[in-house]
């Protein structure tokens, strides 16, 4: 009988079918006691897990796929943002928008978003408002290369009088609004030759990305 190691962590099992090269992505406010946690998922695409997490990554959907949500079309402007990319992870950071209903509180703010990718399918970003800070830990496990299963731990040090169900259904209508733009996209393995697809300025974060990706040799779901 074949066994393989596993570790509980983030109210997720996880395990690996060789002998891995890293520990687990940290996710810091899950471990947090003054954050409430949440664990959303799984969320199922038919597209590679790469076109999935870059889903996660774009600032430039939010005004037309969550409009009214996480976006507002009369303010659909990425300002510039620092990206930082090392061997272990990229820093995407200084990203400043509006959203209408940042989390599910029905409160609307500016918001400041900084974002680390911590694996090639594991992000995490953290989403300071006015009430506080939200921490979303994105992580997704291929099913093929044009089929995956995505999770989201949500942490957040404030709201605790919103019903986690409320949260929750929050979370997966800005899923179920993202599914069909991740899945319609073409072609559907992400391509890592930069000339493949049109790129506007407010993309940094997905081009170092893939460039990362191609660094790491990643070929599984991509091109």
């Amino acid at each position: 009988m074949t066994t393989y190691p596993i570790i509980k962590r983030y109210g997720l099992i996880w395990t690996s079918l060789g002998q891995p090269k890293e520990t687990l992505p940290y996710f810091p406010e899950w471990d947090d006691p003054s954050y409430r946690k949440i664990l959303c998922g799984a969320y199922y695409y038919r597209a590679s897990g790469f076109r999935a997490l870059e889903n996660f990554l774009d600032l430039a959907h939010f005004p037309f796929v969550h409009e009214g949500l996480l976006g507002d079309g009369c303010q659909s402007a990425i300002a510039d943002y620092h990206v930082q990319s090392t061997p272990d992870e990229i820093m995407i950071n200084n990203i400043r928008v509006w959203q209408p209903d940042p989390d599910g509180t029905g409160e609307g703010s500016y918001v400041t978003y900084t974002y680390r990718i911590l694996r090639p399918l594991t992000a995490h970003f953290v989403k300071t408002s006015t009430q506080g800070n939200l921490a979303i830990f994105f992580t997704v496990m291929p099913i093929t290369e044009t089929e995956c299963l995505g999770w989201m731990g949500l942490a957040m040090n404030y709201a605790f009088d919103v019903p986690e169900v409320e949260l929750k259904a929050f979370q997966d209508q800005v899923v179920a609004q993202d599914i069909p733009i991740v899945e319609s996209q073409r072609p559907q393995l992400l391509p890592l030759d930069l000339q493949k697809e049109f790129h506007f300025p407010s993309d940094k974060a997905s081009l170092a990305y893939r460039r990362w990706l191609k660094q790491k040799g990643v070929t599984f779901g991509t091109l």
